[in-house]
Protein backbone atom coordinates (compact mmCIF):
# COMPACT_ATOMS: atom_id res chain seq x y z
CA UNK A 1 0.00 0.00 0.00
CA UNK A 2 1.53 3.12 -0.86
CA UNK A 3 1.49 5.74 1.47
CA UNK A 4 2.17 8.47 -0.59
CA UNK A 5 0.34 10.64 -2.92
CA UNK A 6 1.80 13.62 -3.79
CA UNK A 7 4.57 12.78 -5.57
CA UNK A 8 7.08 15.23 -3.81
CA UNK A 9 10.35 15.66 -4.87
CA UNK A 10 13.03 14.00 -3.18
CA UNK A 11 16.94 14.72 -4.39
CA UNK A 12 19.55 12.63 -2.74
CA UNK A 13 23.08 13.68 -2.50
CA UNK A 14 25.62 10.78 -1.95
CA UNK A 15 29.22 11.20 -2.18
CA UNK A 16 30.67 7.93 -3.61
CA UNK A 17 30.28 7.11 -7.24
CA UNK A 18 29.40 3.03 -6.68
CA UNK A 19 25.58 3.60 -6.07
CA UNK A 20 24.43 1.58 -9.48
CA UNK A 21 26.55 -1.20 -8.08
CA UNK A 22 25.38 -1.78 -4.50
CA UNK A 23 28.38 -3.98 -4.04
CA UNK A 24 29.39 -1.95 -0.29
CA UNK A 25 27.42 -1.09 2.34
CA UNK A 26 26.58 2.59 2.14
CA UNK A 27 25.77 2.35 -2.01
CA UNK A 28 22.91 -0.73 -0.69
CA UNK A 29 22.00 1.75 1.94
CA UNK A 30 20.89 4.58 -0.42
CA UNK A 31 20.12 1.78 -3.57
CA UNK A 32 16.91 0.30 -0.85
CA UNK A 33 16.01 4.17 0.09
CA UNK A 34 15.94 4.77 -3.52
CA UNK A 35 13.44 2.09 -3.77
CA UNK A 36 11.37 3.10 -0.99
CA UNK A 37 10.88 6.33 -2.04
CA UNK A 38 9.92 4.95 -5.64
CA UNK A 39 7.32 2.78 -4.10
CA UNK A 40 5.67 5.40 -2.40
CA UNK A 41 5.55 7.51 -6.07
CA UNK A 42 8.09 10.47 -4.80
CA UNK A 43 10.23 11.35 -7.87
CA UNK A 44 13.76 11.10 -6.98
CA UNK A 45 16.82 12.41 -8.66
CA UNK A 46 20.32 10.90 -7.74
CA UNK A 47 23.32 13.00 -7.89
CA UNK A 48 27.13 11.75 -7.08
CA UNK A 49 30.40 11.96 -8.33
CA UNK A 50 32.36 10.33 -11.16
CA UNK A 51 32.82 10.34 -14.81
CA UNK A 52 30.34 13.37 -16.41
CA UNK A 53 26.77 11.88 -16.90
CA UNK A 54 23.31 12.48 -16.97
CA UNK A 55 20.52 10.07 -17.48
CA UNK A 56 17.31 8.40 -16.04
CA UNK A 57 17.24 4.51 -15.03
CA UNK A 58 14.40 2.43 -13.87
CA UNK A 59 12.09 5.97 -13.30
CA UNK A 60 15.35 7.45 -11.51
CA UNK A 61 17.47 10.65 -12.47
CA UNK A 62 20.88 10.40 -11.99
CA UNK A 63 23.81 13.13 -12.42
CA UNK A 64 27.72 12.45 -12.12
CA UNK A 65 29.53 15.53 -11.37
CA UNK A 66 33.54 15.33 -12.23
CA UNK A 67 35.35 18.01 -10.56
CA UNK A 68 37.97 19.48 -13.13
CA UNK A 69 41.47 17.67 -12.03
CA UNK A 70 42.91 21.59 -11.88
CA UNK A 71 40.08 22.46 -9.19
CA UNK A 72 41.27 18.91 -7.21
CA UNK A 73 44.66 20.07 -6.93
CA UNK A 74 44.11 23.48 -6.15
CA UNK A 75 42.06 22.82 -3.33
CA UNK A 76 44.28 20.18 -2.16
CA UNK A 77 47.41 22.08 -2.50
CA UNK A 78 45.46 24.76 -0.51
CA UNK A 79 44.63 22.31 2.73
CA UNK A 80 48.09 20.68 2.53
CA UNK A 81 49.13 24.10 2.95
CA UNK A 82 47.37 25.49 6.03
CA UNK A 83 47.23 22.40 7.40
CA UNK A 84 50.84 22.76 7.73
CA UNK A 85 51.01 26.20 9.04
CA UNK A 86 48.37 25.20 11.87
CA UNK A 87 50.90 22.30 12.64
CA UNK A 88 53.85 24.40 12.80
CA UNK A 89 52.21 27.07 15.32
CA UNK A 90 50.99 24.40 17.44
CA UNK A 91 53.93 21.78 17.30
CA UNK A 92 56.71 23.32 16.64
CA UNK A 93 59.07 20.88 17.75
CA UNK A 94 56.98 17.77 16.70
CA UNK A 95 58.21 15.21 13.83
CA UNK A 96 57.71 16.79 10.25
CA UNK A 97 57.28 13.17 8.48
CA UNK A 98 54.41 12.23 10.69
CA UNK A 99 52.39 15.97 10.31
CA UNK A 100 53.13 14.63 6.33
CA UNK A 101 51.35 11.26 7.03
CA UNK A 102 48.60 12.97 8.74
CA UNK A 103 47.94 15.45 6.25
CA UNK A 104 47.71 13.07 3.21
CA UNK A 105 44.63 10.86 5.32
CA UNK A 106 40.74 11.57 3.74
CA UNK A 107 39.85 13.19 6.84
CA UNK A 108 38.94 16.30 7.27
CA UNK A 109 40.46 17.43 3.56
CA UNK A 110 36.59 15.81 2.09
CA UNK A 111 35.03 18.46 3.41
CA UNK A 112 37.03 21.33 1.76
CA UNK A 113 37.22 19.11 -1.93
CA UNK A 114 33.99 20.74 -3.28
CA UNK A 115 32.85 23.42 -1.16
CA UNK A 116 34.89 26.20 -2.98
CA UNK A 117 33.96 24.60 -6.99
CA UNK A 118 31.52 26.55 -8.33
CA UNK A 119 30.50 23.71 -10.70
CA UNK A 120 29.68 21.72 -7.75
CA UNK A 121 27.93 24.44 -5.94
CA UNK A 122 25.56 25.19 -8.95
CA UNK A 123 24.46 21.73 -9.64
CA UNK A 124 23.42 21.99 -5.89
CA UNK A 125 21.30 24.92 -6.57
CA UNK A 126 19.73 23.32 -9.19
CA UNK A 127 18.97 20.25 -7.64
CA UNK A 128 17.67 22.11 -4.40
CA UNK A 129 15.43 24.78 -6.70
CA UNK A 130 13.60 21.19 -7.42
CA UNK A 131 13.41 19.07 -4.71
CA UNK A 132 11.10 19.48 -2.21
CA UNK A 133 13.38 17.57 0.45
CA UNK A 134 17.14 16.88 0.55
CA UNK A 135 18.20 13.94 1.47
CA UNK A 136 22.15 14.21 2.35
CA UNK A 137 24.30 11.02 2.85
CA UNK A 138 27.37 11.69 4.74
CA UNK A 139 28.26 15.12 6.31
CA UNK A 140 30.76 15.65 3.33
CA UNK A 141 29.06 18.78 1.67
CA UNK A 142 26.97 19.64 4.62
CA UNK A 143 28.40 23.16 4.84
CA UNK A 144 27.92 23.71 0.65
CA UNK A 145 24.37 21.85 0.86
CA UNK A 146 23.03 23.25 3.96
CA UNK A 147 23.59 27.29 3.38
CA UNK A 148 22.03 26.59 -0.50
CA UNK A 149 18.89 24.54 1.36
CA UNK A 150 18.25 27.42 4.03
CA UNK A 151 18.23 29.87 1.16
CA UNK A 152 16.12 28.00 -1.20
CA UNK A 153 14.25 26.80 2.13
CA UNK A 154 13.91 23.44 1.24
CA UNK A 155 13.86 21.13 3.93
CA UNK A 156 17.11 18.92 4.47
CA UNK A 157 17.98 15.93 6.05
CA UNK A 158 21.31 14.01 6.98
CA UNK A 159 21.96 10.34 6.85
CA UNK A 160 24.90 10.04 9.33
CA UNK A 161 26.37 6.70 8.02
CA UNK A 162 28.78 6.55 10.85
CA UNK A 163 30.41 8.72 12.97
CA UNK A 164 33.22 9.92 11.12
CA UNK A 165 36.00 11.06 13.32
CA UNK A 166 36.04 7.86 15.16
CA UNK A 167 38.72 6.40 12.80
CA UNK A 168 41.05 9.23 13.89
CA UNK A 169 42.90 10.40 17.19
CA UNK A 170 40.58 13.05 18.41
CA UNK A 171 43.58 14.44 20.05
CA UNK A 172 45.59 14.81 17.07
CA UNK A 173 45.63 18.38 15.15
CA UNK A 174 43.92 16.63 12.52
CA UNK A 175 41.59 14.68 14.82
CA UNK A 176 40.21 17.85 15.75
CA UNK A 177 39.77 19.31 12.81
CA UNK A 178 37.53 16.39 11.53
CA UNK A 179 35.44 16.45 14.92
CA UNK A 180 35.14 20.74 14.33
CA UNK A 181 33.81 19.72 10.31
CA UNK A 182 32.11 17.27 11.16
CA UNK A 183 29.67 18.70 13.86
CA UNK A 184 29.16 21.60 12.06
CA UNK A 185 28.35 20.07 8.95
CA UNK A 186 25.54 17.58 10.33
CA UNK A 187 24.08 21.12 12.68
CA UNK A 188 23.06 22.33 8.92
CA UNK A 189 20.71 19.63 8.41
CA UNK A 190 16.55 19.89 9.68
CA UNK A 191 17.06 16.69 10.67
CA UNK A 192 19.60 14.08 11.57
CA UNK A 193 19.40 10.05 10.76
CA UNK A 194 22.10 7.94 12.96
CA UNK A 195 22.18 4.15 12.29
CA UNK A 196 23.56 3.03 15.65
CA UNK A 197 22.35 3.79 19.72
CA UNK A 198 26.20 4.41 19.99
CA UNK A 199 26.05 6.97 17.43
CA UNK A 200 22.99 8.42 18.54
CA UNK A 201 24.70 9.25 21.84
CA UNK A 202 27.89 10.77 20.67
CA UNK A 203 25.84 13.10 18.11
CA UNK A 204 24.26 13.70 21.70
CA UNK A 205 26.69 15.08 23.41
CA UNK A 206 27.49 17.62 21.02
CA UNK A 207 23.96 18.74 21.47
CA UNK A 208 22.63 17.37 18.29
CA UNK A 209 19.34 14.96 18.33
CA UNK A 210 18.96 12.04 15.81
CA UNK A 211 16.49 9.72 14.42
CA UNK A 212 17.63 5.75 14.79
CA UNK A 213 17.08 4.11 11.32
CA UNK A 214 19.69 1.18 11.31
CA UNK A 215 21.23 -0.40 8.18
CA UNK A 216 18.17 -2.70 6.81
CA UNK A 217 17.62 -5.60 4.38
CA UNK A 218 15.73 -6.46 1.78
CA UNK A 219 14.25 -9.48 3.40
CA UNK A 220 11.80 -10.50 -0.07
CA UNK A 221 15.65 -10.58 -1.71
CA UNK A 222 16.77 -12.91 0.82
CA UNK A 223 14.17 -15.57 -0.63
CA UNK A 224 15.58 -18.70 -2.24
CA UNK A 225 12.57 -19.17 -4.64
CA UNK A 226 14.49 -18.01 -8.15
CA UNK A 227 17.47 -19.27 -6.69
CA UNK A 228 20.16 -21.15 -9.15
CA UNK A 229 20.21 -25.12 -8.20
CA UNK A 230 23.45 -25.62 -10.13
CA UNK A 231 27.03 -24.21 -8.60
CA UNK A 232 28.42 -21.12 -10.30
CA UNK A 233 32.04 -21.58 -8.90
CA UNK A 234 33.80 -24.79 -10.19
CA UNK A 235 36.29 -24.60 -7.33
CA UNK A 236 34.04 -24.34 -4.31
CA UNK A 237 33.00 -27.21 -2.53
CA UNK A 238 30.44 -27.59 0.23
CA UNK A 239 30.76 -26.75 3.56
CA UNK A 240 31.62 -23.57 3.43
CA UNK A 241 31.90 -20.07 5.25
CA UNK A 242 31.84 -17.09 3.42
CA UNK A 243 32.92 -13.07 4.42
CA UNK A 244 31.47 -10.28 2.06
CA UNK A 245 33.23 -7.04 1.98
CA UNK A 246 33.86 -3.70 0.07
CA UNK A 247 37.40 -2.21 -0.40
CA UNK A 248 37.59 -0.92 3.16
CA UNK A 249 40.52 -0.97 5.66
CA UNK A 250 38.28 -3.05 8.20
CA UNK A 251 37.22 -5.30 6.02
CA UNK A 252 40.72 -6.14 4.16
CA UNK A 253 42.50 -6.46 8.24
CA UNK A 254 39.34 -9.00 8.73
CA UNK A 255 40.29 -11.27 5.51
CA UNK A 256 44.25 -11.04 6.62
CA UNK A 257 42.76 -12.94 9.92
CA UNK A 258 40.73 -15.00 8.03
CA UNK A 259 43.23 -16.29 6.17
CA UNK A 260 45.20 -17.10 9.26
CA UNK A 261 42.35 -18.95 10.74
CA UNK A 262 42.07 -20.84 7.20
CA UNK A 263 45.67 -22.16 7.86
CA UNK A 264 44.80 -22.86 11.45
CA UNK A 265 41.97 -25.24 10.78
CA UNK A 266 43.85 -27.39 8.21
CA UNK A 267 46.69 -27.67 10.26
CA UNK A 268 44.28 -28.84 13.10
CA UNK A 269 41.81 -30.62 11.17
CA UNK A 270 44.00 -32.55 8.64
CA UNK A 271 40.94 -34.86 7.81
CA UNK A 272 38.20 -32.27 7.28
CA UNK A 273 37.47 -30.45 4.22
CA UNK A 274 36.15 -26.81 4.65
CA UNK A 275 36.89 -23.75 2.31
CA UNK A 276 36.93 -20.28 3.43
CA UNK A 277 35.42 -18.00 0.69
CA UNK A 278 35.62 -14.57 0.44
CA UNK A 279 33.77 -11.90 -1.60
CA UNK A 280 34.28 -8.17 -3.10
CA UNK A 281 36.49 -6.16 -3.67
CA UNK A 282 38.43 -6.04 0.08
CA UNK A 283 40.67 -9.17 -1.72
CA UNK A 284 41.88 -9.85 -5.20
CA UNK A 285 41.04 -13.20 -7.09
CA UNK A 286 42.97 -15.61 -5.01
CA UNK A 287 43.07 -19.50 -4.27
CA UNK A 288 45.18 -20.88 -2.04
CA UNK A 289 44.24 -24.31 -0.14
CA UNK A 290 41.18 -23.92 1.56
CA UNK A 291 41.17 -19.77 0.89
CA UNK A 292 39.64 -19.09 -1.78
CA UNK A 293 38.68 -14.90 -2.92
CA UNK A 294 36.01 -14.60 -5.63
CA UNK A 295 36.40 -10.46 -6.05
CA UNK A 296 33.30 -9.11 -7.22
CA UNK A 297 31.05 -11.50 -8.14
CA UNK A 298 27.24 -10.92 -9.50
CA UNK A 299 24.10 -10.53 -6.94
CA UNK A 300 23.01 -13.83 -8.17
CA UNK A 301 25.98 -15.75 -7.50
CA UNK A 302 26.14 -13.95 -4.29
CA UNK A 303 22.60 -15.21 -3.24
CA UNK A 304 23.72 -18.40 -4.30
CA UNK A 305 26.93 -18.62 -2.03
CA UNK A 306 24.52 -17.08 1.07
CA UNK A 307 22.04 -19.63 0.67
CA UNK A 308 24.71 -22.73 0.47
CA UNK A 309 27.36 -21.11 2.96
CA UNK A 310 27.56 -23.14 6.22
CA UNK A 311 27.93 -20.28 8.54
CA UNK A 312 29.02 -16.35 7.52
CA UNK A 313 32.22 -15.40 9.36
CA UNK A 314 32.94 -11.90 10.37
CA UNK A 315 36.38 -11.27 12.44
CA UNK A 316 36.37 -7.48 12.42
CA UNK A 317 38.26 -5.84 14.44
CA UNK A 318 37.83 -2.30 13.91
CA UNK A 319 34.61 -0.30 12.48
CA UNK A 320 32.56 2.87 12.76
CA UNK A 321 28.38 2.75 12.74
CA UNK A 322 26.86 -0.75 11.63
CA UNK A 323 27.83 -3.58 9.43
CA UNK A 324 25.16 -4.00 6.86
CA UNK A 325 26.50 -6.88 5.86
CA UNK A 326 25.32 -8.66 9.23
CA UNK A 327 21.96 -8.18 9.10
CA UNK A 328 21.91 -8.70 4.92
CA UNK A 329 23.70 -12.58 6.24
CA UNK A 330 21.42 -13.11 9.43
CA UNK A 331 18.47 -12.37 6.28
CA UNK A 332 19.52 -15.73 4.37
CA UNK A 333 19.07 -17.46 7.81
CA UNK A 334 22.77 -18.36 8.38
CA UNK A 335 24.62 -18.36 11.34
CA UNK A 336 27.41 -15.31 11.65
CA UNK A 337 29.92 -15.59 13.84
CA UNK A 338 32.03 -12.42 14.27
CA UNK A 339 33.31 -10.53 16.39
CA UNK A 340 31.11 -7.87 18.64
CA UNK A 341 32.49 -4.98 16.06
CA UNK A 342 30.68 -7.22 13.30
CA UNK A 343 27.51 -6.94 15.52
CA UNK A 344 28.07 -3.29 16.79
CA UNK A 345 24.48 -1.85 16.17
CA UNK A 346 22.39 -5.07 16.44
CA UNK A 347 20.92 -6.03 19.75
CA UNK A 348 21.92 -9.92 18.95
CA UNK A 349 21.98 -12.16 21.63
CA UNK A 350 24.73 -14.61 21.39
CA UNK A 351 24.72 -18.25 20.91
CA UNK A 352 21.07 -17.64 19.76
CA UNK A 353 20.55 -15.46 17.08
CA UNK A 354 24.58 -15.21 16.07
CA UNK A 355 27.78 -16.04 18.01
CA UNK A 356 29.92 -13.12 19.21
CA UNK A 357 33.09 -13.64 20.15
CA UNK A 358 36.32 -11.25 20.52
CA UNK A 359 38.85 -13.93 21.06
CA UNK A 360 40.10 -15.17 17.26
CA UNK A 361 42.12 -18.14 18.61
CA UNK A 362 39.09 -19.84 19.44
CA UNK A 363 37.58 -19.65 15.88
CA UNK A 364 38.94 -22.71 14.83
CA UNK A 365 37.49 -24.77 17.34
CA UNK A 366 34.03 -22.85 17.48
CA UNK A 367 33.66 -23.50 13.54
CA UNK A 368 34.45 -27.33 14.21
CA UNK A 369 31.88 -27.70 16.72
CA UNK A 370 29.40 -26.01 14.39
CA UNK A 371 29.97 -28.21 11.57
CA UNK A 372 29.24 -31.04 14.13
CA UNK A 373 25.82 -29.66 15.15
CA UNK A 374 23.04 -29.53 12.66
CA UNK A 375 20.60 -28.77 14.83
CA UNK A 376 22.23 -25.85 16.31
CA UNK A 377 22.77 -24.38 12.83
CA UNK A 378 19.47 -24.68 11.59
CA UNK A 379 17.85 -23.90 14.93
CA UNK A 380 20.49 -20.25 15.35
CA UNK A 381 19.84 -19.79 11.43
CA UNK A 382 15.86 -19.80 12.04
CA UNK A 383 16.29 -17.42 15.00
CA UNK A 384 18.46 -14.70 12.36
CA UNK A 385 16.31 -15.04 10.10
CA UNK A 386 13.58 -13.83 12.61
CA UNK A 387 15.59 -10.95 14.09
CA UNK A 388 16.34 -10.05 10.50
CA UNK A 389 13.07 -9.63 9.72
CA UNK A 390 12.72 -6.50 11.97
CA UNK A 391 15.14 -4.10 9.84
CA UNK A 392 13.52 -4.82 6.49
CA UNK A 393 14.27 -1.40 4.72
CA UNK A 394 10.22 -1.25 4.26
CA UNK A 395 9.80 -0.62 7.77
CA UNK A 396 12.50 1.15 8.79
CA UNK A 397 12.72 3.66 6.17
CA UNK A 398 9.18 5.10 7.14
CA UNK A 399 10.42 7.51 9.40
CA UNK A 400 12.41 8.88 6.45
CA UNK A 401 8.53 9.12 4.26
CA UNK A 402 7.22 10.63 7.54
CA UNK A 403 9.82 13.02 7.57
CA UNK A 404 10.05 14.11 4.14
CA UNK A 405 5.93 14.61 4.73
CA UNK A 406 6.55 16.40 8.10
CA UNK A 407 5.30 13.97 10.29
CA UNK A 408 8.00 13.88 13.37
Amino acid sequence: MLLNTTGKKVAILYPWGDILERKSGASKRVGLLIDYLKSQSYQVWLFTTGDAKDFREDGVHYTYYQQAYEDYCLVNDIYKDAYQSWYDVLNSNSDTLENNQESEHWLPWIYYQYRFDLGFINWVKKLTEWADTVILEYPFWGSTVGDICHQSKTQLIITAHDILVQQLDENTLIGKIALAEEIKALKQGDHLISVSQDNQSFLRQHKLSSILVPNPANIEECSDEKLREDSPFKTIEKPFCLFVGSRHDPNIEAVEVIQQIAKDFTFQFKDFTFQFIVVGSCWEPEENNNFIALGKVSDQDLAWLYHHATLILAPLLSGTGTSLKTVEAMSYGKVLLGTSVAFRGYPVESDKEGIICDRLDEYVLLIANLLKDENKLQEMGENAKQFAKKYDYRLLYSSYHDLIENQL
